[in-house]
């Protein structure tokens, strides 16, 4: 939802927002942009990374201004099930482990205030545990 809602936010007839695109952007990317007018989720997060561009996208989608990014770098985030949940959100609730750091706690109760969401938080010690009681229940004599 979030990078969608940047996607549609953009404006291509801004000239600050064209100059900060052209040097944020591969030439790839910009031509993507320019032709199509969508980018991939990489892309919009890399874009963002830039401070000068996030401002700009956070004020205009009612965001604060100075809410960080946390990594999302990765392939679970880009490609998984954040992937899956970004393009298509279905549910109420955003779950985050308890030992998130304080960027990614305030990025994503942000977001979730933003576009009506719950942010949850869970023990990750207590999932790993109920894993263990949940495996050794289906498979009987299992270690």
């Amino acid at each position: 939802m979030l990078f969608q809602t940047v996607m549609y936010r953009m404006d291509l007839k801004d000239p600050e927002m064209m100059a900060l695109l052209k040097e944020a952007l591969s030439k790839a990317d910009h031509d993507k942009l320019m032709s199509s007018k969508s980018l991939s989720m990489s892309s919009i997060n890399r874009m963002l990374q830039q401070l000068e561009i996030r401002e700009m996208m956070w004020e205009r989608i009612g965001l604060p201004k100075d809410l960080e990014i946390p990594n999302l770098t990765d392939d679970y985030h880009l490609y998984g099930n954040l992937s899956e949940v970004v393009h298509g959100p279905q549910g109420s609730f955003v779950y985050l482990s308890n030992d998130a750091s304080e960027v990614e706690t305030r990025f994503w109760q942000a977001v979730c205030d933003k576009f009506g969401k719950t942010l949850d938080m869970f023990d990750r010690k207590k999932v790993e545990s109920g894993k263990k009681v949940l495996n050794a229940e289906r498979h009987p004599g299992k270690k």
